[in-house]
């Protein structure tokens, strides 16, 4: 379930963390769909560090892939619990 962020923190995410040499980590709440896709309105925030590293997440997840949970054979939603470690290369 892990998603690739290789890169993507640079390119996407605002300079102000990055400038500042702010890191941190998001833990989000979210709903799976059948279809592997994060559930639209899902998203809960529980621990956010920063507010930039929190709309990073929720843009990530807009377009994240998981592995649909299946109870006999039959793919099912499922809540996940996930940490976001930002880190920031010195």
């Amino acid at each position: 379930m892990a998603i690739d962020f290789s890169g993507w923190r640079v390119r996407r995410c605002s300079s102000v963390p990055r400038t500042a040499r702010i890191d941190g980590k998001v833990v989000a709440q979210f709903v799976v769909d059948t279809a592997g896709g994060v559930e639209r309105g899902s998203v809960t925030i529980k621990q956010p560090p920063h507010g930039l590293f929190s709309q990073a997440v929720r843009v990530a997840l807009e377009s994240a892939r998981y592995t649909p949970a299946k109870a006999c054979g039959i793919p099912i939603r499922y809540a996940v619990t996930e940490t976001f470690v930002f880190s920031i290369r010195r």
